[in-house]
């Protein structure tokens, strides 16, 4: 996939570029808004205190620490991983990233998947979305490859808008492999993608 990217950085779509260390500020701090604007309605028991405790906000050292985590996976990222950011076109912001890749280790090692997607609350419906899903696509070659990803079960806006981009319901997630935000379960399916043209 590394020969992939480097063939294709003139075909990116409008304001899409690959993530450097430089932006892990702005990608921590569009997840963190993402997870307070789609989650917090949506999943039962979850409250703003769980999210700013997963994400260090209410830790000042805890917060540099997650950045500074972030930075690194951004320095050297997980072999055949990559993260695509949209930055507006207008106002230079970053407001949105997607990472692509391949699962690293058990059964599904090698398995293509979409390990994140997140918009600013503030550009959602804005094709900001549509975007990055683009770019990673082709960076998956989704035309000759099966692609995996899971969202919240109870998001319908994301999984309508992966159903727009051909995926498709797979399974539920089972509880232990779900994600936790305090003690807060946020469930999960996955959906998957066969192959198609672009």
């Amino acid at each position: 996939m590394a020969e992939g990217i480097k063939n294709m950085e003139q075909a990116l779509p409008p304001g899409v570029r690959r993530a450097t260390p430089d932006d892990a500020e702005a990608v921590v701090s569009i997840h963190y808004q993402a997870w307070l604007d789609a989650y917090l309605p949506i999943v039962e028991g979850l409250t703003e205190a769980d999210i700013k405790e997963r994400f260090h906000y209410d830790d000042v050292d805890g917060l540099k620490e997650h950045t500074a985590t972030a930075r690194e996976r951004l320095a050297s990222p997980e072999t055949n991983t990559q993260m695509f950011l949209h930055v507006s076109e207008d106002i230079q912001v970053t407001d949105g990233f997607i990472v692509a890749g391949e699962k690293q280790k058990g059964e599904d090692k090698g398995k293509k998947m979409i390990l994140a997607l997140y918009v600013d609350p503030a550009a959602q419906g804005k094709g900001v979305g549509s975007h990055l899903m683009e770019a990673a696509l082709k960076y998956m070659q989704a035309d000759v490859n099966e692609i995996e990803l899971g969202v919240v079960s109870t998001n319908q806006k994301a999984i309508s808008f992966y159903e727009k981009h051909g995926f498709v319901y797979l399974r539920d997630v089972a509880e232990s492999e779900c994600e936790k935000a305090g003690n807060t379960l946020i469930p999960e399916i996955d959906m998957i993608r066969e192959p198609a043209p672009l």
